[in-house]
């Protein structure tokens, strides 16, 4: 008989790469139960709990009402200071009815995504005595290092939960060597790191046309991944080259101005992105994998993104900044080039020593890691670690 395995994450679930891998790692062992906003229509295999996060409503101060002008003044300055940091902060909690909608299922195992699933699922692997497993996408307590507002108001919140939860999390899944030391020493945290890898594709190896060498980027268009540099380099770059960017509108209003503020740029196109088991398929047809991001957010800095992997097996030439843990990669393979620094000018000039014969001596490379980066066997050690953690 099948163990039992809740997954809690509050998003829709078919665009979650880092669920999609849980699941492939466990469905042979473990009867799976998705929670969130919307499931795997795809996947009939996997039950899904739908959940509202209907969050507590704020409390009323009233305490001031009725009272001498300099005690009404400043219980209208607490209310004020307690509304903004409620509306920043109450999506860290769960509602009462989603315990209450998952609690009738024992299950052997809890997965939770993101800091706001920990409370949640805490308490289920409590009632069950389950194990309890964390899937971290990012390092949480720098999630937003950039932004001062967040680092004053919300990351103690963050840190909070980690701190009151870091007991009584079994395993922590990471996504990079860096990442995951991190949160060792700050957490003493029992860490697996599961890469964004993909599964071995077979794709044939095609030379690029010296004469029609084909750029693609693929993603979430979000201003703190500053897009606009690639297209500055890009637009700098002979006529044979023509990029493609295939972003998903996390800011619409962001997608919608670099359309506008770049539409005079010659061989640039902007097209609808594709479901993401359709990604590595879609982009084969491309020559160059590019992604410059910048190091001044922690996460960034040392990423390895599923991109990169997607990259990889569909067998491109990967063009980067030096992002330390992409870096290392990049290189080990010889699977592409990297830029000295962060700077324009300096990405730009990667380009101007490119030609056919390194693009093409590139992409050959990558068949030897999409072999060993094949996601298929990270999730079988996966698998191996959570039937020890159950059996323990």
């Amino acid at each position: 008989m099948k163990k039992q395995a809740l997954i809690i994450c509050y998003s829709h679930h078919a665009s979650e790469p880092r669920l999609l891998k849980v699941v492939s790692a466990l469905k042979n062992d473990f009867s799976i139960t998705t929670a969130g906003y919307s499931g795997l229509k795809e996947n009939k295999e996997v039950k899904f709990i739908q959940l509202q996060q209907v969050v507590p409503q704020p409390l009323k101060i009233t305490f001031h009402h009725n009272k001498p002008i300099l005690i009404r003044k400043f219980g209208s300055l607490l209310e004020k200071v307690y509304l903004k940091l409620f509306r920043k902060l109450k999506g860290y909690f769960f509602s009462p009815d989603d315990f209450d909608v998952l609690k009738g299922q024992r299950y052997d195992l809890v997965i939770g995504h993101h800091p706001n699933s920990l409370e949640l699922a805490s308490r289920l692997s409590e009632l069950y005595d389950a194990r309890l497993v964390f899937n971290c996408h990012e390092y949480y307590p720098l999630e937003f290092d950039n932004n001062p507002v967040w680092m004053r108001y919300e990351k103690p919140v963050v840190d909070f939960l980690l701190n009151k939860y870091r007991s009584k999390i079994n395993l922590w899944l990471t996504v990079s060597h860096h990442i995951q030391k991190e949160y060792e020493r700050n957490f003493d945290a029992s860490c697996f790191l599961l890469y964004n890898s993909k599964p071995y594709t077979a794709i044939p190896f095609r030379e690029a046309d010296p004469g029609a060498i084909r750029i693609i980027h693929h993603g979430g268009a979000m201003p703190e991944r500053k897009l606009e540099q690639m297209i500055e380099v890009f637009s700098q770059l002979p006529s044979c080259f023509s990029m493609d960017m295939m972003l998903v509108p996390t800011s619409k209003d962001y997608l919608e101005e670099l359309k506008v503020n770049y539409s005079h740029v010659k061989n640039l196109k902007f097209r609808e992105p594709v479901p993401t088991p359709d990604i590595v398929k879609e982009i084969s047809r491309y020559d160059i994998g590019l992604f410059f991001l910048g190091e001044d957010i922690f996460n960034y800095k040392y990423c390895l993104p599923n991109k990169l992997f997607e990259y990889i097996q569909a067998r491109l030439c990967v063009m980067i900044t030096p992002n330390p843990e992409m870096k290392e990669l990049v290189e080990a393979y010889e699977i592409g080039y990297v830029s000295p620094s962060y700077d324009t000018a300096d990405c730009l000039s990667v380009f101007k020593e490119l030609d056919v014969e390194k693009i093409n001596r590139a992409k050959q490379n990558c068949e030897r890691a999409a072999r060993d980066y094949d996601s298929v066997k990270n999730e079988q050690e996966l698998l191996k670690v959570v039937n020890q953690l159950c059996a323990a």
